[in-house]
């Protein structure tokens, strides 16, 4: 799992620098996964 949330944040940024319009979307979208994940799981354990 932890190695599918780096590939997903290094396309995401790699997406960033590519250029703009779908672009950035698909950039957002694959930074916002790993981030989801962190903060679903993550809040599990302060609690």
């Amino acid at each position: 799992m932890p190695i599918l949330l780096a590939v997903l944040t290094t396309i995401g940024l790699l997406l960033a620098i590519m250029g703009i319009g779908v672009w950035h979307i698909l950039s957002w979208v694959a930074l916002g996964i790993p981030l989801y994940i962190m903060i679903k799981y993550g809040v599990k354990y302060f609690k």
